[in-house]
């Protein structure tokens, strides 16, 4: 059976969708709220140039990582806190999930730990590890081990 779309038509179709819904840039990496409301747009913007500001300030390595595997970071509705594609590197956070406004510091690191962890997906998933029992246990045990754990991350100025 045919597809109506080709896999480029898909995605170039989703990427103007991000391009066209973006609400801000940071260091080359795009914003998009693509949440129904649009209830939090300032406040996901903020935190996310500020998560990112903390990662680039504690750990320029993962802040690296985060700029190479990370194109668009954008908010949208999702039955967990966040999820990768590696197929347009975008990085899909439910912004709701973090109450910055009732705790800030406790939820900007656990906001800088997500966006360290979603590009660890595009990591691992640029290397050669095959998907068979063996790569999956690697693939978990890496992700334990490259996840951006909180504790050497300080928040200042806030």
């Amino acid at each position: 059976m045919r597809r109506w779309f080709s896999k480029e038509k898909r995605r170039a179709s989703a990427e103007r969708r991000y391009l066209e819904n973006t609400v801000a840039t940071y260091e080359g990496i795009c914003f998009c709220d693509l949440s129904i409301y649009k209830r939090a747009t300032d406040d996901f913007v903020e935190s996310t140039k500020k998560a990112l500001d903390l990662i680039k300030e504690n750990d320029s390595r993962r802040f690296h990582r985060i700029q190479r595997f990370i194109a668009y970071v954008v908010n949208q509705e999702l039955v967990s806190g966040g999820n990768y594609d590696g197929s347009l590197k975008v990085c899909n956070v439910d912004f709701s999930f973090f109450k910055v406004r009732e705790n800030f510091e406790w939820y900007l690191l656990q906001y800088a730990g997500l966006l360290v962890h979603e590009s660890t997906h595009g990591l691992i998933a640029a290397r050669p590890i095959p998907y068979s029992r063996r790569g999956h246990v690697l693939k978990r045990c890496a992700l334990r081990r490259r996840s951006g754990s909180s504790r050497g991350l300080a928040v200042h100025g806030s």
